[in-house]
């Protein structure tokens, strides 16, 4: 909640008190991203090497500092070495989270807790803005600052009672490759996929909204967090049950069903059924992936694997913020979002006909050595 508070307030707090120019608020945006990116790799690294707590309760903490720094930050330099700082404390937390959640969670419930974990997030991105958004009409940027301290604090309290189970760590002597989990490459390329597509939605469908004219954009994103919040333990129950295929290939057709209503819709009604499409693809996408990652390597690599998915989805965000803003820009949002649409029938085709057989293989072998 505390990172989901500034994130809607920090162009306004770098225009209004920093004075960056309009043209120039991709910065603060980009330097977080890139240092987030950089840190997972190596978080992966350090909490199968070292362990999982030594290495997230001293990001934890330099995460929290990070929101108080915004306060001191009265310069372009420093605002931008903030939010590096921040990035990188951001991808390292996000990484070692996950990988603990992996290790709490017993094998036979993983797909379904890794479901309910992601609810947090999901509350977290629907009441942080939200929260934010009420009071800046009532106190200053300060006070939204010191206030995302607190509840990221309160979050560090909670964690100092985390016991994660004692996972035998990797002993092998340091190479770059150990940065990365190859065993998931395979499934990283559908991460990918659906992270770049991710971004038509997240970077232009307020832009969209307002050129169609559509009176809803709020509460879209509401249906859509409610949709994805239902899914997600639905979900889980499903793998446990049929296993990934199901999910990952309803989950893109509704996906790819949400992008064509979203570039067609015309009236408020299509708009919110857009969302929902897109909140229930997510829901089934996002964990069901998660969860087939941690299911095909030792726990000594966890982190790794962990790490390995969320670059790919980092970098394929990253990339498709760009690449459609081009798109739009030639073509228009309405045929960007079919032409995105379109493009998720390559992670659909990767996944049936390289990813699920040799996912099976994997998993199967995981099982044979435990």
């Amino acid at each position: 909640m505390g990172f989901y508070m500034i994130m809607p307030i920090l162009p306004v707090y770098a225009v209004q008190d920093i004075g960056l120019e309009q043209g120039e608020v991709g910065l603060i945006i980009g330097i977080f991203a890139i240092s987030a990116v950089v840190a997972r790799p190596a978080c992966g690294y350090l909490v199968d090497r070292y362990g999982r707590m030594i290495v997230y309760l001293p990001a934890m903490v330099l995460f929290t500092l990070c929101f108080g720094s915004y306060i001191f930050a009265a310069t372009v330099a420093t605002l931008l070495l903030v939010r590096l700082i921040h990035g990188l404390s951001w991808g390292m937390v996000n990484t070692a989270t996950a990988t603990i959640v992996a290790d709490i969670i017993p094998q036979k419930f993983r797909s379904r807790g890794i479901g309910y974990f992601g609810l947090s997030m999901t509350a977290a991105m629907a009441i942080g803005p939200s929260l934010a958004a009420f009071m800046l009409s009532h106190f200053s940027l300060k006070i939204i600052f010191i206030s995302s301290v607190v509840l990221c604090f309160i979050g560090l309290l909670f964690s100092l009672n985390l016991k994660p189970p004692v996972v035998n760590k990797d002993k092998k002597s340091f190479n770059i490759l150990m940065l990365f989990e190859k065993r998931v490459f395979g499934i990283s390329v559908v991460e990918f996929f659906f992270g770049f597509i991710y971004a038509s939605v997240m970077a232009y469908v307020a832009l969209h909204a307002l050129e169609i004219k559509v009176t809803v954009l709020g509460t879209f994103f509401l249906v859509y967090a409610l949709s994805m919040a239902i899914t997600r333990p639905l979900g889980g129950k499903i793998m446990e049950k049929y296993g990934p295929t199901f999910l990952i290939v309803s989950g893109i057709i509704l996906f790819a069903a949400g992008l064509i209503s979203t570039g067609l819709a015309r009236f408020n009604g299509i708009f919110l059924l857009a969302g929902i499409f897109l909140g229930i693809g997510a829901g089934f996408i996002m964990p069901t992936i998660m969860t087939m990652a941690v299911n095909v390597v030792p726990p000594y690599r966890r982190g790794a694997a962990n790490a390995t998915i969320l670059v790919s989805l980092d970098v394929g965000i990253g990339l498709g913020a760009v690449i459609f803003g081009k798109i739009a820009e030639a073509f228009g949002y309405e045929k960007m979002y079919l032409i995105s649409a379109l493009i998720l029938l390559c992670p659909l085709l990767i996944y049936l006909f390289f990813v699920s057989k040799k996912y099976t293989l994997l998993k199967n072998e995981m099982e044979n050595n435990s």
